[in-house]
């Protein structure tokens, strides 16, 4: 992933998935790393439901505190 906006913090622990937007060359190289020694991040990653859950949540919040 290009290390920028939320995937730097995202990927902290695996800098070898991160690479430097509009490089390249690092791209490259990145993806030939990967391709030998595979590296996949053992991330949480909330689903739709759970996104539109938090998202609902905080419309009740503004919703409640408006009224």
């Amino acid at each position: 992933a290009s290390s920028v906006g939320v995937m730097n913090e995202l990927l902290k622990d695996y800098p070898q998935c991160l690479f430097e937007d509009g490089n390249a060359e690092m791209l490259a190289q990145r993806i030939y790393e990967q391709m030998e020694k595979p590296t996949i991040p053992d991330i949480n990653m909330p689903s739709w439901n759970d996104q539109s859950m938090k998202i609902l949540k905080l419309i009740k919040a503004i919703n409640e505190a408006i009224v």
